[in-house]
């Protein structure tokens, strides 16, 4: 794969990465979900700078979720016209699992987190950059209480600072000075990974929800229930 395209849209800041042989072009922008506006005008701006046609691209990879509902929506809409247009893979890569891979060389606790709103957070237990838990909507003192379980954890990601608020004297949690650096760079990494792997997204892929929308709670007619 010479030249792949990665994106994130699950949060208010919008992630974008071209990887043109060992050149990597990084732009991270908080534009409070407004990706529907930007994502494609920054797209372009991005491969004219690098001297790039979008008919060269190899691969597209994009975040999948947990995140915003109308952020991924955007961004997966996105990938899969990019696919469709271009004739080109596309594959869609698990938000959380992004966020923890810079850490992959490390035997400490990587907890990535994302506000999900309602007092929850979207979280997962990483230790060298795989999985140890199931991706997780859960309560911040729930959450603080599964890290306690181990001797170090660093949180990272951008409801890392929030969760970290509610720790009092919990000194085996820590936080990563870069939680809310953007992770496109990192969703290229893994979306290469997993189409080496296992090949290109299904057309029919969908985000990774976790929770119903307000949306369809609204339609449900029930008050939002805590999973």
């Amino acid at each position: 794969m010479k030249i792949i395209l990665g994106f994130d849209t699950c949060g208010e800041t919008l992630s974008i990465c071209i990887k043109s042989g060992i050149r990597y072009h990084e732009i991270n922008k908080f534009d409070g979900l407004k990706h529907a506006q930007t994502l494609m005008p920054l797209i372009n701006t991005m491969l004219k700078d690098m001297g790039i046609i979008p008919g060269e691209i190899d691969l597209i990879t994009c975040s999948r979720g947990p995140g915003s509902f109308t952020g991924l929506r955007i961004g997966i809409s996105t990938a899969k016209g990019l696919s469709y247009g271009l004739g080109i893979p596309y594959v869609l890569v698990p938000s959380l699992d992004a966020m923890a891979f810079s850490f992959s060389c490390t035997d400490e606790i990587i907890v990535p987190v994302l506000d999900a709103k309602k007092g929850r957070f979207y979280a997962g237990f990483y230790q060298k950059g795989k999985q140890i838990s199931n991706y997780l909507d859960i309560e911040p003192d729930k959450l603080l209480d599964e890290c306690s379980r181990f001797s170090s954890v660093l949180l990272t990601g951008p409801g890392a600072v929030t969760l970290f608020s509610n720790i009092n004297s919990n000194k085996n949690i820590k936080i990563d000075p870069l939680f809310d650096k953007g992770i496109s760079r990192s969703i290229i990494s893994c979306g290469e990974a997993i189409f080496h792997e296992s090949g290109p997204s299904d057309k029919s892929a969908s985000p990774i929800y976790l929770r119903k929308s307000e949306a369809e709670i609204n339609r449900m007619g029930k008050p939002f229930e805590r999973t």
